[in-house]
């Protein structure tokens, strides 16, 4: 008899469980079953990384810095009111976006110390974001690591903990920090980094802002 019960159970079981409605939300940010915030996902804030930093300024000035954020994703997604920690010289303080800005699907958004039309800047590509509290200690240490949170708080992403800055590099000639496709940072040291196509001002500053890395 016993074995008859459990035989009709599993019966049922099998009937009835395909018909029981569950939920996703676990698994995304509640937001995201609306497809009009679908950029609100958390899966797709994930996806934007800390991409570029010219931590030490140019040949023309040492407070031309510049950020730039890359979006991984085939989704927009809104960076409204996220914030950059050690990208400001106060302590414990931070450079925040303002509202309705976002980064188109697979693309890049440069946060720059002065606008690339500025006399005392060598950028040569478009600033999506000006903010003239960038201000990055060429020691790493003093400086803390960079670290990206959303509008909830949420850590993003962040560059290493370490004594020295992970790559760039700040003599003769200026070369950014830029990550490869397994988001290890190196110094950008290709020739076609110090073009025209990126700056006013050839052969003495390496770096693609607003471009791929190289």
């Amino acid at each position: 008899m016993k074995k008859l019960f459990l035989k009709i159970l599993a019966i049922y079981t099998l009937i009835l469980l395909p018909q029981v409605p569950f939920s996703i939300a676990f698994l995304l940010d509640e937001e995201i079953l609306d497809t009009s915030l679908i950029t609100t996902g958390t899966w797709a804030q994930e996806s934007v990384i800390i991409n570029e930093v010219m931590w030490m300024g140019s040949s023309v000035s040492d407070r031309d810095e510049w950020i730039e954020l890359r979006n991984l994703s085939n989704q927009e997604v809104d960076i409204s009111h996220w914030k950059l920690y050690g990208a400001v010289a106060v302590y414990n303080g931070h450079l925040e976006i303002p509202a309705k800005q976002s980064i188109a699907p697979n693309g890049l958004y440069l946060i720059a110390n002065k606008y690339e039309t500025d006399k005392t800047s060598n950028l040569n590509t478009q600033v999506n974001l000006r903010s003239t509290s960038i201000n990055l200690d060429d020691n790493y240490f003093i400086n803390g690591p960079l670290i990206l949170k959303n509008r909830n708080n949420m850590e993003i992403d962040r560059t290493p903990v370490q004594t020295t800055w992970p790559a760039g590099l700040n003599a003769e000639t200026k070369h950014s920090m830029q990550r490869d496709p397994e988001l290890n940072w190196y110094s950008c040291t290709n020739l076609l980094c110090a073009s025209v196509t990126f700056w006013d001002i050839v052969s003495q500053d390496y770096g693609t802002p607003g471009a791929e890395n190289l």
